[in-house]
């Protein structure tokens, strides 16, 4: 199951690097600490950033476009309690439509949200070895604007995401630096509302977390309506 867990995270990896990062808007601080033994010290503030870029089609003025997003945005994250984490974020956002060649320039962008631990178990199967399985699901609020016809279009957004992720503990292996690498599959849903509308709003994602050490959490994830994505971010506990 290590081997499989690894195949899978350096395939990612590898797409990662060649492929154009895009993604929807997704504040995540890691629940890392709660699946590794020795983090438990740890105290409950943490804070992180990430890096998008997206294609999405939407509606605007009863027209369909794509839109094309680059996001840059910060968060800190507090765990209320074990496995409810709440988080601000902020940054700054650029939106541009498709052929018609309309761009915001830059524009700040801010939000909210929660994740959520609703299930962490040790596998004690033997053919998994140290496994956990996690089922996490988040909720996220975003405000942002974009340039239309030389006016302010406003562009909020309303998330969610439910996933089953498996957590595979590597310490100790002489071959690899993380203490642990999980991946993660499930759905999402992304309601666009104010002067910009969604073309759809249900879609599917996964993704690879790499813990790199008790404080530091990398992740990587790509997300589908019609046109895949991909996003990379780092998570750091205090």
């Amino acid at each position: 199951m290590k081997k499989i867990i690894l195949l899978v995270a350096l395939i990612m990896l590898t797409s990662v690097s060649l492929s154009r990062s895009m993604a929807d808007p997704r504040g995540y601080p890691s629940n890392g600490k709660h699946y590794l033994e020795s983090s438990s010290d740890l105290s409950n503030w943490g804070a992180g950033g990430y890096f998008e870029s997206r294609d999405r089609d939407v509606i605007i003025d009863h027209d369909t476009l794509l839109m094309g997003s680059s996001e840059i945005v910060g968060y800190v994250s507090y765990d209320v309690i074990r496995w409810i984490s709440i988080y601000g974020l902020a940054g700054y956002a650029q939106h541009d439509f498709g052929e018609e060649g309309f761009s915001s320039g830059n524009s700040g962008e801010y939000g909210f949200g929660a994740k959520f631990n609703f299930f962490n178990h040790e596998i004690l199967d033997p053919l998994l070895l140290e496994n956990r399985l996690a089922i996490n699901g988040g909720l996220q609020y975003s405000a942002s604007t974009a340039d239309w016809n030389g006016e302010d279009a406003q562009i909020n957004e309303l998330a969610a995401s439910l996933t089953i992720g498996l957590i595979n503990d590597i310490e100790g292996h002489k071959l690899f630096v993380p203490l642990a690498i999980g991946i993660f599959g499930g759905g999402i849903y992304s309601k666009l509302f104010g002067d910009i509308e969604e073309a759809e709003a249900l879609g599917a994602t996964f993704g690879l977390d790499i813990y790199y050490s008790e404080k530091v959490t990398l992740e990587v994830r790509a997300e589908d309506w019609v046109n895949t994505t991909w996003m990379g971010g780092v998570h750091v506990r205090c």
